[in-house]
C-alpha cells in the first residue's frame, strides 16, 4: 500500500547583477552559485539518473536567472572566476606546509574548481541551462518558471505589470527549455486574493496556462502566530512584527487544493518537514561538522573551517574535515527519509488515501550556503528509494496521482518573516512603491501613445523602458534593504534602474521622428545620440524578445485607480 509522495521543490533565483559590481554583492554571487550549487546539482542528478534513480525534483529557475546563465558575457566571467579560484588554491598549497590539514583541503579545492570549470566547458558547452534541459527531457526533473524579474506581485500597482511579469515568465521559459511550464514559483511565495475589484494573482497564472504554485504553511492551515517561519543562513535572525492572525482552517498540507473559481492548484509547504532543514537552531545545516560559510582565508578567500559548535566565535573555528562531514551527511539523509516516511505513514493510517508532502527550498541553500547540501540531496534520493511505500515525484506527477478534491480561499501570505508582506513593505523600504507605481502608469501612457507608430528606434526605446521597469520591480531590492545585508547596494541598484527609466521616458515624451534617423529625440540642448540607448541596452539586456505592448493598459474597471 502506498503511504504517500514526497515532492521536493527547489527555487533557483539570484538578483540581476550583470555589470553591476563583482564582490561582495555583484556578479561573483552568480559565479559562486554556478560553482557551488548549479554544476554540482547537475552532476548529482545525472549520476542518479545513470543508475536509474530519477530524483524527479521540481526545479524552478527564474527567468532573470536563466537570462544571466545564458549570457555569453557572464559565461566568460564564470570561466575567469573558476580559474582564479583554482589558482588561489594552488597558491595556498604553496603557502601551507604539507602536514597542515589546510594543505590537503587546498589540494581538494584546486581539483574541485578545475573539475567544475571542465564540466562547464566540455560537458555543457558553457550552457548550464542545457544540463537542466537535458534532465527534463530524461524525466529526471520538472522545470518551472517564475515572474520575469521576481517582482513582488501583490504590491505591483498595475495589472499590465502583473501580465508582463507572468507572460514573460512563460515565454522566457519556452525560449530556454523548449516547452511550456506547467507550474510557477510565485516570487517570495507571495499570494494576493481578489479584493476591492482587483483580480487574484491566480487569475494571471490561469491566463498563461500555469497549473499550480506553492505557498507557505499558514496560507492553507492558518496560524496563531501569523505565519512564523524559522529561517537559515544570514536571514535567520530577521524578525517581523506580528501581523493579523490567520484563523485555523482545519485544512492540511498533506493535500493539494484548487482555488475557488479557478483551475489553478496550490500546494502548501509542510512546516515540520521544512523546519528540519531550514531551522537555524536545529536544522541539519547547523551541524558542527559542516563547513563554516562566513570564515574565509584572508589571502585566498577559500573556506577551511567547520562550524565547530553553537556560539563558537569565528576566530576559534576548527579546521574542516570533509570526510567526517560526508559521514554526517549520510546520517542526516537517512534520518530525514525516515522522518518523511513516518509522517506519511501516520497520515495514511488516519485517512482514506495517501498523503502528499510538498517541501520547498531555495536551491542555493544546497552547496552555496550549506556546502554539503548537494551531497545530502543525493543521499536523500537514495534513502527514499529504500522506502518502498514512499515515492519521489514532481509536482505535476503528484497532482496526477493525488488530484485536488477541494476548492479553497486563501489570504494574503508570503514565506517571508511573519508570513505577510512586511519584508518588502516596511518603514525602511516603503518609499520604493510610489516610485514603481508612478512609472507603471507612465509606461502604460507611453505604450498607448506610441504603439501605432512604426519606427524601429522608437520601439527599441520602449522595449528598453519595459526592461528597466521590470528590473525596478524586482523583490530583491527591498529584501536586501530590509535584511541589512546589502542596503546601500540594493538602494543604488534600484536608483540606477529608476534613473535609466526616467531618462528614456524623458526622451520619449519629447520624441519626434527625425529625418536622418541618426538620433532619437531633439531635446532643449541638442540631439540625444543613440549611444545612450545602446549603453542602457548593453547594461540591461535580458528578455531580448520583449515587446513593449505587453504593458498595454488592462486595469479592471472595478479596480480603484492608484
Amino acid at each position: 500500500m502506498t503511504s504517500g509522495i514526497v515532492a521536493i521543490v527547489l527555487h533557483s533565483h539570484l538578483p540581476y547583477t550583470r555589470k553591476a559590481g563583482m564582490w561582495p554583492f555583484g556578479e561573483e554571487n552568480l559565479y559562486e552559485a554556478i560553482a557551488e550549487t548549479y554544476l554540482p546539482l547537475l552532476t548529482v542528478l545525472e549520476r542518479l539518473a545513470s543508475e536509474g534513480l530519477l530524483a524527479r525534483f521540481t526545479i524552478g529557475i527564474t527567468p532573470i536567472l536563466a537570462e544571466q546563465l545564458a549570457d555569453p558575457y557572464l559565461q566568460a566571467g564564470f570561466e575567469e572566476y573558476a580559474l582564479r579560484r583554482t589558482m588561489a588554491a594552488d597558491r595556498d598549497m604553496q603557502r601551507f606546509a604539507a602536514g597542515d590539514p589546510r594543505w590537503e583541503l587546498a589540494s581538494e579545492y584546486r581539483l574541485w574548481y578545475a573539475g567544475q570549470l571542465q564540466a562547464f566547458r566540455e560537458r555543457y558547452g558553457r550552457e548550464v541551462l542545457k544540463g537542466f534541459r537535458d534532465l527534463q527531457e530524461r524525466g529526471a526533473v520538472e522545470l518551472i518558471t517564475s515572474a520575469a524579474t521576481h517582482g513582488f506581485s501583490p504590491l505591483l500597482g498595475r495589472d499590465s505589470s502583473l501580465h508582463a511579469q507572468f507572460h514573460l515568465g512563460v515565454t522566457t521559459f519556452r525560449k530556454h527549455f523548449g516547452r511550456s511550464p506547467k507550474g510557477i514559483w510565485l516570487p517570495e511565495c507571495a499570494y494576493r486574493p481578489g479584493t476591492d475589484g482587483r483580480p487574484p494573482i491566480d487569475a494571471f497564472l490561469a491566463e498563461e496556462g500555469l497549473g499550480y504554485f506553492v505557498v507557505d504553511t499558514h496560507a492553507v492551515e492558518g496560524s496563531e502566530v501569523a505565519g512564523w517561519r524559522p529561517g537559515f543562513g544570514p536571514y535567520a535572525s530577521l524578525r517581523a512584527p506580528t501581523g493579523p492572525l490567520v484563523p485555523q482552517t482545519g485544512l492540511t498540507t498533506f493535500k493539494p487544493y484548487t482555488l475557488e473559481g479557478s483551475s489553478v492548484a496550490v500546494l502548501a509547504r509542510n512546516q515540520r518537514a521544512g523546519y528540519q532543514v531550514w531551522s537555524a537552531e536545529n536544522g541539519y545545516p547547523g551541524d558542527p561538522l559542516y563547513r563554516e560559510f562566513h570564515k574565509k582565508d584572508d589571502q585566498s578567500g577559500l573556506q577551511y573551517w567547520r562550524l565547530s559548535g553553537k556560539g563558537v566565535e569565528l576566530a576559534d573555528k576548527e579546521v574542516y574535515d570533509p570526510r567526517a562531514a560526508m559521514q554526517r551527511v549520510r546520517h542526516h539523509a537517512r534520518h530525514y527519509a525516515d522522518m518523511l516516511a513516518s509522517m506519511l505513514r501516520e497520515y495514511r493510517l488516519h485517512n482514506s488515501g495517501p498523503g502528499l508532502l510538498a517541501i520547498p527550498f531555495d536551491t542555493e541553500l544546497f552547496g552555496h550556503w550549506w556546502f554539503e547540501g548537494v551531497e545530502w540531496l543525493e543521499q536523500l534520493v537514495r534513502a527514499l528509494a529504500e522506502q518502498k511505500d514512499i515515492s519521489l515525484a514532481s509536482v505535476s506527477e503528484a497532482l496526477e496521482q493525488i488530484p485536488p478534491e477541494q476548492a479553497i480561499r486563501m489570504p494574503e501570505s508570503t514565506w517571508g518573516a511573519g508570513g505577510h508582506y512586511w519584508v518588502w513593505n516596511n518603514e525602511q523600504v516603503r518609499w520604493i512603491w510610489p516610485v514603481i507605481h508612478e512609472r507603471e502608469r507612465l509606461m502604460e501612457e507611453l505604450v498607448s501613445r506610441f504603439e501605432g507608430i512604426s519606427e524601429p528606434h522608437l520601439h527599441r526605446m520602449l522595449n528598453q523602458l519595459g526592461r528597466e521597469l521590470l528590473l525596478l520591480q524586482s523583490s530583491d531590492w527591498p529584501f536586501l534593504m530590509t535584511t541589512g545585508q546589502a542596503t546601500d547596494y540594493a538602494t543604488e541598484r534600484f536608483r540606477e534602474h529608476q534613473t535609466r527609466f526616467d531618462v528614456l521616458a524623458g526622451m520619449l515624451r519629447d520624441w519626434e521622428p527625425h529625418p536622418a534617423a541618426s538620433h532619437l529625440a531633439p531635446l532643449g540642448n541638442g540631439p540625444v545620440e543613440l549611444s545612450l540607448l545602446q549603453r542602457y541596452e548593453d547594461l540591461d539586456n535580458p528578455f531580448e524578445g520583449l515587446d513593449f505592448r505587453l504593458f498595454r493598459h488592462r486595469q479592471s474597471p472595478a479596480r480603484p485607480e492608484g
